[in-house]
């Protein structure tokens, strides 16, 4: 389950022209995580207009999280100054664009390995269990609800069977642990096999794993370094590896 910003606290965000009608907006948070969108407009800004509106945007905007700036933004424009402040409109405009994209985000789950369900003699040789597997793989939206709830969790979890609550999971054992940012958890991490496995070594493993991840997340925000999640590659491609 890749990062998420849990009550992010603008420090700064900017807005740059890519071309007439599409500006990239990047929302820095106060713990140095950074996320981008591509935001589309009917008119044309000059490289001065969006400078200027970022100014006001953080004027008005700096300190507070997602949800507050949200309630701010759209108070004030009903307010009688953004009525006639066309710049602080505009400006207000582009941040509500910008939120609008990330309530319409999901949570990202990254699964590989799956081919490895193959090589397994007690689901090998059953074709349908085996469809009723993939079936359970490609559902990510299941996954995203098993790996969020082990974020409640300090420490690895495992789930058996009918314990995960789908009955394409019976004859399955997610075992998952959650991975912290700030001493806040972001994300999970698991691992998903029968139920008869090495129990001891992947709950090891997936354990030593999450505080890895905790780890480098920690080392990363010591040494200054932003924490990038990868929205549009095709316009900035995040420096160092990918959570």
């Amino acid at each position: 389950l890749a990062p998420r910003f849990p009550g992010a606290i603008l420090k700064r965000l900017e807005f740059l022209r890519l071309t007439d009608h599409r500006i990239l907006a990047i929302f820095v948070s106060r713990s140095g995580m950074v996320d981008h969108r591509v935001i589309h407009v009917k008119e044309s800004y000059s490289d001065m207009d969006l400078s200027s509106m970022t100014n006001l945007v953080n004027d008005n905007f700096q300190g507070l999280t997602l949800s507050q700036i949200r309630e701010k933004a759209l108070a004030m424009m009903s307010a009688e100054k953004a009525l006639y402040d066309r710049l602080l409109a505009r400006a207000l405009e582009l941040s509500r664009n910008y939120l609008d994209q990330r309530d319409d985000d999901e949570d990202e789950v990254l699964l590989d390995g799956t081919s490895n369900v193959l090589g397994e003699p007690t689901l090998a040789e059953d074709v349908d269990r085996m469809k009723t597997l993939f079936s359970a793989f490609e559902d990510k939206g299941r996954l995203v609800t098993l790996l969020n709830a082990c974020l409640e969790q300090d420490e690895a979890r495992v789930l058996i069977g009918s314990e995960c609550h789908d009955p394409r999971f019976q004859h399955l054992t997610l075992i998952s642990s959650p991975y912290s940012y700030r001493e806040q958890p972001v994300g999970a991490v698991g691992v998903l096999g029968p139920r008869r496995m090495d129990y001891e070594r992947l709950v090891t493993l997936v354990d030593s794993l999450s505080r890895f991840l905790t780890q480098s997340l920690t080392r990363r925000a010591v040494e200054g370094g932003p924490l990038q999640r990868q929205i549009a590659p095709d316009i900035i491609e995040p420096e160092g590896s990918h959570e």
